[in-house]
């Protein structure tokens, strides 16, 4: 059978001499794709459980991030960090427990 109807040109609103851009028509039963898995996150060395947010950790108490991508990540942490590794360490040994738990310990890492 024939497709509903073919791809059309149109122009980029606001410029008429513009080059004409293919837009195809919507196909209301279209499967929208999953989400791309998330990294895993550790946290001075305490992996984060799934919905940890980063962003509640103050920016002023972080000492260093490193990301793990690719084979690295999946070797050093298994089939779990198949979309990567961000590991962060906070200056003072903050370790979040969850994403609505902190455990402050006001022991100074070494610089």
């Amino acid at each position: 059978s024939l497709p509903a109807s073919p791809p059309t040109m149109a122009a980029p609103a606001g410029t008429p001499a513009a080059p004409a851009v293919p837009t195809v028509p919507a196909n209301k039963n279209t499967v929208p794709a999953p989400p791309p898995p998330a990294a895993m996150y550790i946290v001075n060395g305490i992996v984060m459980g799934e919905g940890f947010d980063a962003k509640k950790i103050p920016a002023n108490t972080i000492a260093s991030i490193n990301i793990l991508k690719g084979d690295r990540a999946t070797f050093l942490f298994g089939a779990k960090a198949k979309a990567g590794v961000v590991m962060i360490s906070t200056k003072l040994h903050t370790t979040l427990v969850d994403s609505n738990t902190v455990i402050k310990d006001n022991m100074k890492l070494p610089e």
